[in-house]
């Protein structure tokens, strides 16, 4: 699956297929009519009504691809952020359980002996030969036993050292793996968004950069001008005060009291600083 900043491109450019598909489809309305429609008009009110039906269609088809869209992106996000959990393997699991298991079996094997060798031991001691024989016998059996016991922890030991081993190798692979995450997915979604603010800021700073003009029209146009008024439209308080009722001041850390949207604050000095020219002092 595609990482989730190429999908919101993706979803970006749906939209704005569905957008231009809905004016079209605005084009395409019926025109409103109070007579009887002649045959051409006939025509194209169906041709009309045909690409209607038609961008309908595509646009309900493009909403669909947008649903997906942001469901996958949803998805891709929790994948992308979600802290990377390593299954860790142990290699020498069934080894460790079936050497337990016969250290196990070596011990009851043990007791089993110890208690036939009780049965002999007087028997041997009294001159039976045959006794002497089994018991020999039995003593053997119980050290190759003891034996096994001892190389079961020994091995014991050394599968337990393997699995350390094992550990810290996943674990240096875990941090990898979650540094690799936190720089490629979670830095780059906040890189992408950052890519949007920058672009956003520079179309405000463009945006901006057209009003000085527009103020100096106001005092070219031959009206009479509140100089102080119009002046106060220049200071960044009224940005500040715009930046604030809009929200945007705290994230700039603008300090500021009040909050007045730029237009208001336009409208409301514009109106007390354009004034009619005075005809009589210039008669005079």
């Amino acid at each position: 699956m595609k990482p989730s900043v190429e999908l919101e491109g993706d979803l970006g450019r749906t939209i704005g297929e569905i957008l231009q598909l809905e004016a079209e489809w605005d084009r395409n309305r019926a025109a409103p009519s109070t007579h009887r429609l002649s045959a051409s008009e006939d025509r194209e009110e169906r041709e009309k009504a045909r690409r209607r039906e038609a961008v309908t269609s595509e646009i309900r088809r493009l909403e669909g691809v947008a649903a997906g869209l942001r469901r996958d992106i949803a998805n891709t996000r929790t994948t992308e952020l979600a802290p990377v959990v390593q299954v860790v393997p142990s290699k020498g699991a069934a080894q460790m359980a079936r050497v337990r298991e016969n250290i196990e079996s070596a011990q009851a094997e043990i007791e089993n002996l110890h208690a036939r060798q009780r049965e002999l031991i007087v028997a041997a001691a009294a001159g039976d030969k045959a006794a002497a024989r089994k018991l020999e016998e039995l003593k053997i059996a119980a050290a190759r036993a003891g034996n096994q016991i001892e190389t079961g922890i020994e091995a014991t030991e050394l599968l337990q050292q393997q699995r350390a081993e094992e550990l810290l190798e996943f674990s240096i692979r875990d941090a990898d793996a979650k540094f690799t995450a936190g720089r490629n997915a979670a830095a780059a979604a906040v890189v992408a968004h950052d890519r949007a603010t920058d672009e956003m800021m520079r179309a405000l700073a463009g945006h901006l950069a057209e009003r000085p003009a527009l103020l100096n029209a106001v005092r070219k146009s031959g009206c009479e001008i509140d100089d102080a008024r119009l002046n106060s439209l220049w200071t960044v308080e009224v940005l500040h005060r715009a930046a604030k009722a809009s929200g945007l001041a705290g994230h700039l850390r603008i300090a500021i009291k009040d909050a007045v949207p730029l237009a208001q604050a336009s409208d409301t000095l514009l109106r007390h600083t354009v004034r009619r020219p005075n005809l009589k002092d210039k008669a005079a």
